[in-house]
């Protein structure tokens, strides 16, 4: 009575059993997709496996008689597996070179596979072929002991991708730049208006030196008793604010920019100031009028 030995190999939810055609045409089982993704952060790098599971079927005679063989793994051109370049792992345990034994109490292995990461992208194949057995015949076929048969050819895809995490972190930071650019290009200007970089007042305040106001580029002025400082951060992101201190300054005026600083607005308390005009050309001239203290007459001009 001959020995034998049927593989199956396990794809989606069918279990390919191999005809005796075989020899002409290879069955070809697809593996699917091996992606590894690249480090960083504390995240790590690393590739996924493709696994299936490999069964066997021996028959009374072929377990009575412990037969065995040998699979390899070679590639498309049936030389051995270059292992520099895969890893492949059968029950769990690395294999060194490309093959591994089956003994006929053997009903399966699972074989996990994968390229390293240094290897190329694109479709890895190759054939797992039997050789070094002693037995008959493999489903319907007969083989003779030192010839080797591929049971079948395996196939799978091979990619890279960029870390989840890092792709996350690149899309965030290319949002917040878009927003600082459109922020300062497009919204500050209309948030926050300035006055023309041409625009220049003289401030007259009697039995005082007249004062050059350069008003260019600033989002207000604010004449008062008090200069505030203003930080760096909040002089870049919404704009340059001129102080003038001076005590006949009872209470803060502001001077704001409109229609594209074409025009100046002042705002004040109405108790301590007459001021005509409140909304005018740049280039008016702006009298204030004490109603307190000295009840100066301040010109700006």
């Amino acid at each position: 009575m001959k020995n034998f030995i049927s593989l199956t190999s396990v794809a989606l939810l069918l279990s390919l059993v191999f005809s005796c055609s075989f020899q002409e045409t290879v069955p070809s089982t697809p593996l699917g997709k091996s992606v590894y993704t690249s480090s960083f952060w504390w995240t790590d790098a690393d590739t996924t496996f493709i696994e299936r599971t490999i069964r066997y079927q021996f028959n009374k005679e072929a377990k009575e008689a412990s037969s065995h063989a040998t699979l390899y793994f070679t590639d498309e051109k049936d030389q051995p597996l270059d292992m520099q370049l895969f890893e492949i792992y059968i029950d769990g345990m690395k294999l060194q070179y490309p093959h591994f034994d089956i003994k006929s109490d053997y009903t399966e292995n699972i074989l996990k596979m994968r390229c390293i990461p240094q290897a190329k992208e694109g479709t890895k194949g190759g054939y797992l072929t039997i050789t070094s057995h002693n037995l008959d015949r493999i489903n319907d076929t007969e083989i003779s002991n030192g010839n080797e048969t591929k049971i079948f050819k395996w196939q799978f895809t091979f990619t890279k991708r960029m870390n989840p995490l890092k792709k996350t972190v690149l899309i965030l930071y290319a949002i917040i730049l878009c927003s600082i650019l459109i922020w300062f290009v497009f919204l500050r200007r209309i948030v926050y208006p300035t006055f023309r970089h041409t625009v220049v007042k003289n401030l007259i305040i009697p039995h005082n030196p007249i004062t050059t106001l350069r008003m260019g580029g600033c989002r207000k002025v604010i004449l008062g008793q008090h200069i505030k400082k203003q930080s760096i951060w909040n002089r870049i992101w919404i704009g340059k604010v001129l102080y003038k201190n001076d005590l006949n300054f009872t209470s803060p005026i502001t001077l704001i920019p409109k229609a594209n600083g074409k025009k100046i607005i002042v705002r004040y308390n109405s108790s301590a100031y007459q001021i005509s005009p409140t909304s005018a050309n740049i280039y008016t001239r702006i009298n204030i009028q004490q109603r307190d203290g000295n009840k100066l007459t301040i010109l700006l001009q």
